[in-house]
Parts: C-alpha cells; structure tokens; sequence
C-alpha cells in the first residue's frame, strides 16, 4: 500500500506541474493581439508658438515595430507638413496579457538644422537600445490604442499614458 501511496504521490506531483506548465503557457509571450497590429498616430501636440510633435507607431504581425517621433517647425522654406526632425525606434515587440514590450535595436534620427544635407544618424548599441527597452500596458478600444507607461522628466518617474488612433 505504501508503494501506491507514493506512485500516487508521484502522479499527482508530475499533473500538478503539467497543469502548472500549461498555464504558464497560456500566459507566455506569443503572438500579438490581433487588435494591436497595425499603423496608430499620435494627436499633433503643440510644443511652442510655431511648433509641434507627432509619433508615429507601427506594430507588424512578425512582432517587428517602429516608434517614429517627429517635431515640426514652421518656416519659411519648409512646407507646413514637412518634419523639421524626427527619431525613430525600430526593433521587437512581445506581448504578455495586456503588457507591450519593445526591444529596439536601432535608433535613427534627423534633424533639419543643417539644411537638406544634414546627416541621419544611425544607432546600433546595444546599451543606449536598452536604456530604451521597456514594458508598457496597453488598452485598444475601438480605434484607439492608449499605451500607460512610466516616464522620468525629473528624478522621479511619473505614470504616464499616450493615445494612438488607428491610421487605415
């Protein structure tokens, strides 16, 4: 009887971590939220008398992302939707449950200081792209996607939330 207590014991014990790898499972990183994938835009953002701010976020279904931001100056020489500099993110994306996590591995920029000939900049470090890592929750209702994050604008972060609308 002792012999099957303990065969017993060790069934329970290998269905106890069967369900528990299942489970795991369901909460793993997989494929994105099909509601999640696709292009969202950011309101145009007023930063001063003549200028603003857009993002542009693209989410693809190979988990691949870009997180573009754009400022814009108005002057003379330059057409009223023209960026006068952007940055752009470009990397991975998981998601788990309702959290995004983006993994950049490149970070280009540009800024039209010098003129047409000013030069894109082009990152690819590994530390500076880690500084940027981060997990953020996100909701998606109806065409809007609102990402909840925390920023640092001082010493101290700040829970912080963006809203995207979806560009079709």
């Amino acid at each position: 009887m002792a012999t099957h207590t303990h065969r017993q014991m060790r069934v329970r014990a290998l269905i106890l971590v069967l369900a528990c790898s299942l489970a795991a499972c369901s909460d793993a990183t997989g494929p994105a939220d099909a509601g999640l994938i696709g292009n969202w835009t950011s309101p145009a953002y007023s930063t001063g008398a003549n200028s603003s701010y857009k993002s542009l976020l693209s989410l693809r279904p190979d988990q691949s992302y870009t997180l573009e931001a754009r400022n814009y100056v108005s002057a003379s020489a330059q057409a009223k939707d023209e960026a006068s500099s952007y940055t752009r993110f470009e990397g991975t994306y998981v998601v788990r449950n309702d959290s995004l996590f983006t993994h950049p591995v490149r970070i280009v920029s540009w800024d039209s200081f010098n003129g047409p000939s000013s030069p894109v900049v082009v990152t690819v470090d590994p530390v500076i792209a880690k500084a940027y890592a981060d997990g953020m929750r996100f909701d998606v209702s109806q065409e809007t996607l609102t990402l909840y994050f925390l920023s640092y604008p001082a010493d101290a972060p700040v829970e912080t939330s963006a809203s995207y609308l979806r560009v079709h």
